[in-house]
């Protein structure tokens, strides 16, 4: 992806999260857990450096250690709720636009579809409709 393509979809990333509070809520639950993923994986390989001679009890202590004094946020499972699952699609497929931003225009409603099951169609989050 060039640089431009990376400008222009993290604009497209602020619009979204300024218009519409759902997906913005998700975007920060995501980055939250990649930084809690990813301030593990640096205490275990500073604790594991090559040019440290710990065993690995010392090595587990020093990264209870670190957890005890910064914390970790709890992962969010984004699976266990319809509504968060409906915004993931979105986010990694690259398709269902309208359901990250509302300027984007909703899907056409489908009364046939909506009287067939009525949960499916609520289930999706899209902030236009």
């Amino acid at each position: 992806m060039s640089p431009q393509q990376r400008i222009t979809r993290m604009r497209w990333i602020a619009v979204g999260m300024c218009c519409a509070v759902v997906p913005a809520v998700f975007t920060i639950v995501m980055a939250v857990n990649r930084a809690t993923a990813q301030v593990e994986q640096a205490a275990k390989e500073v604790v594991q450096a090559p040019d440290e001679q710990k065993s690995a009890p010392a090595a587990k202590d020093d990264i209870d250690e670190m957890v005890r004094r910064i914390g970790t946020a709890p992962a969010v499972s984004l699976e266990k709720n319809p509504h968060t699952r409906s915004i993931m699609e979105a986010l990694e497929t690259g398709k269902h636009p309208e359901r990250l931003s509302s300027l984007h225009l909703p899907k056409k409603f489908n009364k046939a579809k909506y009287d067939l099951n009525p949960k499916e169609y609520l289930d999706v989050v899209e902030p236009g409709r």
